[in-house]
Formats: structure tokens, sequence, C-alpha cells
């Protein structure tokens, strides 16, 4: 009787020593990492705001501003903000704010975004946009990017 209670306990120390084992072996396996650093990954969606300049609504994200003379800053949602999702994370989503409609269809390579009747590419995390008449990168500084009422494009601040 002793020895099959003492066979008992050892059973459970047994599993009590394994679990402390593969504890510790977890333990280790998360830590090896701490200190390293890690390619820095692209994010899965970027924050906007609506914002004004010069009495048009523009869209505001990293170093992107989107203007859209054909939206009054007056009739859209001033101080809105939401995200875009970023090509290949996402399905895509939908915003409607007060005077604009913001909707977006994700793809693999490129998400299209459609703010009211204007279209757009956003492209390489972000960094590339791709309107029907021009495509822009980002080289480190901002951008400004006006869309006529017609939905010609042009960057502001660059001579052609």
């Amino acid at each position: 009787m002793a020895a099959t209670r003492l066979n008992g306990a050892l059973r459970r120390a047994r599993k009590v020593l394994d679990f402390s084992i593969i504890s510790v072996a977890c333990l280790a396996v998360a830590l090896l990492g701490c200190g390293k650093r890690e390619t820095k990954q692209p994010p899965a969606a970027i924050p906007f705001q609506l914002t004004e300049r010069n009495g048009a609504t523009a869209l505001e994200f990293t170093n992107w501003t989107i203007v859209f003379e054909a939206i009054p800053a007056r009739t859209a949602g001033i101080g809105s903000t939401g995200l875009i999702a970023v090509a290949g994370t996402a399905p895509g989503g939908e915003y409607n704010f007060q005077g604009m409609h913001l909707k977006q269809f994700g793809g693999k390579d490129a998400n299209i975004i459609s703010i009211n009747k204007f279209t757009f590419k956003l492209m390489s995390s972000g960094r590339q946009i791709v309107f029907n008449d021009h495509a822009y990168e980002l080289k480190g500084k901002p951008k400004e990017i006006v869309v006529s009422k017609e939905g010609n494009t042009r960057e502001v601040g660059k001579v052609d």
C-alpha cells in the first residue's frame, strides 16, 4: 500500500517536473529574441484625418495631403479620422462623413480608394499613389497633391 502511494507521488512529481521543464524551455525561447532589432514591418493600416486646405477638403495621412477641390471643407466632416488599409492586409471598408464618402477595396498589390467620385490606388505600404492621370511617390519629404473638380491632379510646389 505504501509502495503504491509512493509510486503515485513519484508520478505526480514527475509530471510537475516535466511541466516546469517545458515552461522554462518556452520562456527561454520567448526571451531569445529580447534585445534584438526586428526588421520594420509595414503597417497594416494607416491613420488619416480630414483637414481643410484653401476652403477644400483634404485627406492627410503619413506624409501625404490630398486636396479635393470638388469637396468644400464646410460640407465635409473636418477633423474626422479613420484608417486606410494597406494592400494585402485587409479587404477594405468604408466611411461616411458629412459630405464625403470614402470607400476602399483591398488588393494584393494596391488598395483602391474612392472618395466621392475620385479614385486612386495606394501602393507600396502608402509610399505610392496612382491617379488616372499621374503617379506620385514619397521620397522623404511630405507631398501635397491637389485633385481638381475635373479629376486632374497636380503636385503643389512642383514646377513642370
